[in-house]
Parts: C-alpha cells; structure tokens; sequence
C-alpha cells in the first residue's frame, strides 16, 4: 500500500468510524447472530493477487459482529470504553512502531512510558516508591507479581473466595499452592480466617482485592498486611485503582502502601482502549533479578543510563501502550476525568436506590463504585422461582438489543448485576434501563 491509497482510505475509515460512534445509540448492544453466521461470509483461502477494495471492508463486517461496549445500554461485565483520543494515539503507536526493548531500540516509547505511569502514579495517589510497568492485562501484572513472591519465598498462595479467576490462574502458572480464603457477608475477605489458613503452613503471597468482579466487594487491605507481614502483598485493584483518581474514594484501599505490587486497568473506566494494564512494584530489584535478560544483540552504550523496560516484565518486546493514557489525559484533563467517575457513581447510587424503593427487590452488596447487585425475590416465591425470575429477568433485557447484562449468581443464586460506565451513557439512559427493569419485573411476575 503506498502512502497515496493509505491516506485515502485512512481518511475513509476514520470518517466512517465516525459515522459509526454517532449510530452507536440507535444499534443493538450485542448483534443478534449465531456463533459461525459471520464466518460463512469469509473466503475460506487468502486471496492470490491483491484485493483492490478499501479496508472499510473488512470494518464493515467487523461492526456487523460487534458488541459495542460503548454502548451507553451496555452494562454487563466491566468498564472497557475507548475514548477516540485513545484511538488515535494508538494510530500515532502503530504507525511509528519500534519495539521497546531497549532505550536504543525505542527511545521515546521508553522513555514516554516511564513519565506518563508516574504521573498515573501521582494521579491515583501512590507515594513514589512504586515504580509503574505496562503490561497487557491484570492477568499478567499478577502472574508477574506471583513469580516476583515465589523468588522471595515458596510457598502457598492465598487470595478471597471473591478473588478473580487470573488469580488461581497465575498460581498454577507459577507452580505455587493455592488456598481460598473465606469471604465475610459483604464479600470481603474474612481476616480471622486468613489467620488460620495462613498458620497451616508457608505463604508465598496474599492476594487482596480492591473492588471484586462480582460486588465489588473491598478485601481489608492493612488488616491483611498487618497479620501477614511476613508474606508477599499483591492488589489486585484492576478496576477500582481508577477511582483513586477521586481523593474521596483513597479510604477504599487503606494500607494499599504497605503491599509489595499493585495492579491497575486504566483500560478499564477511564477510556484508554484495550489494552493497557500497569503493574506498580516497589521493589524495582526484585523484579530485575528474576526478569533481565543480557545478550550481546540487545546491549547498548546507554544500558547504565535507562532501565531498559525488556527487564521489567514478562515480554521483550513491547509496544507503546502509553500513549493512550496520555492521550486521554490530555484531552480530558484529570477534571474531566473525575467529574466522568464521579457522574457514574452517582448513577450507580440511583441505581441501587431505585431497588431499595421497591419491597420485592434486595440490593445484595453496598454500591461502593459502579456496580449494582440486586436480587429480585418477592415474599411468596420459593428461592428455586426466584431463581427463574432473576434469570428471566437478564434474559428479557438482553433480547431487546438496548441494555446488555452479564449472568452472575452470588452465593450460589441468580442475581440482576448493573455495571455502569460506558462513555456515552447518561442520566436519560439509565431512567430508560430503570423503567425497562420495572417493565420486565411486571411481565416476569406471572413465573410460578
């Protein structure tokens, strides 16, 4: 492709993926379509020759299989907008390129990663012990944070019942034990019980969890700390760390700077597109001692000027991420970006109150971020019609293509789970879910 037809058809794309962002209200959340529907329109072989149609193609297609997180009806899962400054950064990224193993091999990568993770440091709060990394995905800042505690000490990993699944996952990858740790009534980790499965025999690391998948429950994290001090401390704050971006929400990880690695999505929430995860440690040797690598092709006369990012993680190469977050930060200013935290909160909170105003509904966790949990449970229902209801309930929803929910049960029940987050999404919307849900609630009403 010469710059010619790439400057026509980038122009073409943007300006369709323009058209697209403004449509996005008027489309369903989640295409109505069959696992294999949009694969039987591929041909089954790369073409031969070249293909003289525009890339728009392809995007056209792509948007027919899409589920538009940004979407202001999506509310299933987590956060995970991309705000279209993070969309051209990443263009700036991808058309640049260089592979950020070295300063040499990337200078302004490198460099423009370590500036902008310390500023996202500041911006949520941290001390400057902690030294930022990009990684992918929470899944690999915690593996890496796994392998950082078994260097230290072997031994058993510990996290809630709560915990994210990568947990348990980056345990088994990293050849270590893992223990669930019973969760209190409102989801958290019990410390009395950490107690004494801490005292059955060696931790290699504790696993607290700012801000749990299902609840958003808040693991206690000095209480932690504190009756452990001997073990390895890992956060998993992948998307509560954002709101610490509001210096009223900082009490929710208490004791956070005595931990030894916390995990933060700003891939989540903020509108930095996937993805980009940061892995903070504090103990920046540690992480070199197990993870630098040192060939002859990689060495270069300003290795003893920069920390070459190769040994702060997993990867050698890595692209940059960055950009995204700075971009966003730019353009939205952290007012901006507050005060989009602090309007989604405030709808989570009108959220949950619409449920306690109703006698048949039960709000199932305190609404301390962005996600509702409710369980609708009239008194003349047993638990197993209840538990029809509640499924019918998300079903229904999602069949209309406006609001799209994820299943979850809590304490081995179906229960309605509200994420709220999405870029677009504004007050007028959630009155237009709300009264979708009491709708729903009356037609379901007749289940036995």
């Amino acid at each position: 492709m010469d710059p010619q037809r790439f400057r026509s058809e980038g122009h073409a794309l943007i300006d369709w993926l323009a058209d697209e962002w403004a449509a996005r209200r008027q489309r369903r959340v989640c295409p109505d379509i069959a696992p294999g529907d949009l694969t039987r329109e591929l041909p089954s072989e790369f073409p031969e020759s070249p293909q003289p149609g525009p890339a728009i193609d392809l995007a056209e297609w792509l948007s027919r299989g899409t589920t538009w997180w940004d979407h202001p009806g999506f509310h299933a899962w987590f956060p995970a907008n991309t705000h279209p400054a993070s969309v051209l950064a990443d263009l700036v990224a991808a058309g640049l390129g260089g592979q950020a193993m070295t300063w040499h091999s990337a200078p302004a990568s490198t460099e423009l990663e370590a500036h902008v993770l310390n500023a996202f440091r500041v911006a949520i709060g941290l001390s400057d012990a902690w030294t930022g990394i990009a990684t992918d995905t929470a899944s690999t800042g915690t593996l890496t944070a796994l392998l950082l505690a078994r260097s230290r000490a072997r031994g058993r990993v510990l996290a809630s019942e709560e915990a994210h699944s990568s947990v348990a996952k980056g345990a088994r990858l990293a050849d270590l034990p893992f223990d669930l740790v019973p969760a209190d009534a409102d989801g958290a980790m019990n410390v009395e019980a950490l107690g004494r499965i801490a005292a059955v025999g060696p931790v290699s690391a504790i696993v607290s969890t700012i801000g749990t998948t299902t609840t958003t429950a808040i693991d206690p994290v000095a209480a932690i700390v504190a009756s452990q001090p001997d073990a390895w401390h890992h956060v998993d704050a992948a998307l509560a760390g954002n709101a610490m971006l509001l210096p009223e929400c900082r009490t929710l990880w208490d004791g956070v700077e005595g931990a030894d690695s916390i995990v933060v999505n700003p891939h989540k929430w903020l509108g930095v597109g996937f993805d980009l995860s940061v892995l903070f440690v504090r103990d920046v040797e540690a992480m070199r001692a197990i993870m630098a690598t040192d060939p002859s092709y990689l060495r270069t006369p300003f290795d003893a000027l920069v920390t070459p990012r190769k040994d702060l993680g997993i990867p050698l190469g890595r692209r940059n991420r960055a950009l995204k977050l700075w971009a966003v930060a730019r353009v939205e200013g952290l007012a901006g970006l507050r005060a989009r935290l602090r309007a989604d909160l405030h709808r989570a909170t009108r959220v949950a109150d619409h449920f306690r105003a109703r006698p048949d509904w039960r709000v199932l966790a305190p609404a301390r971020l962005q996600t509702v949990v409710a369980r609708w449970q009239p008194a003349h229902l047993s638990d197993a019609a209840a538990d029809r209801a509640n499924l019918a309930i998300v079903a229904a929803l999602n069949r209309t293509g406006r609001h799209l929910l994820t299943q979850v049960s809590w304490r081995g029940r179906p229960i309605v789970r509200i994420s709220v987050g999405a870029l677009d999404t504004t007050d007028d919307d959630i009155s237009v879910l709300l009264d979708a849900l009491d709708d729903t609630v009356a037609e379901v009403s007749t289940l036995r």
